[in-house]
């Protein structure tokens, strides 16, 4: 038995074992780890597992950020055109904030 199923945490499903299985490997190339793990498809599995496996975490790290850069984003956005630069695990929940946000002014 592997320590993370000694302290209750579920085995990974086995999309993000083959995205993250050679990370550790002392042959892994860090360059290719980043370009595969760099699509939203990756960083929507691994925020999923995040939100599986620690809820609480989860929460604090993605979700309250996700809300708060779209209160602040949609802020500052007096013309409706604004570019903003922000880490591929945020960006499904600042569009489904920035779409919240939408569907209450209306």
């Amino acid at each position: 038995m592997n320590p993370a199923q000694l302290a209750g945490i579920p085995s990974p499903p086995s999309e993000l074992r083959s995205i993250f299985g050679g990370l550790l490997s002392s042959q892994s190339d860090p360059n290719q780890f980043i370009k595969k793990i760099k699509t939203r498809e990756h960083a929507q599995q691994v925020t999923r597992n995040l939100r599986q496996c620690f809820r609480a975490v989860y929460n604090i790290m993605v979700t309250k950020r996700d809300v708060h850069m779209a209160n602040m984003l949609r802020q500052h956005c007096s013309d409706g055109k604004i570019v903003a630069v922000v880490g591929l695990a945020h960006v499904q929940g600042i569009e489904r904030e920035w779409e919240n946000l939408d569907n209450s002014s209306s």
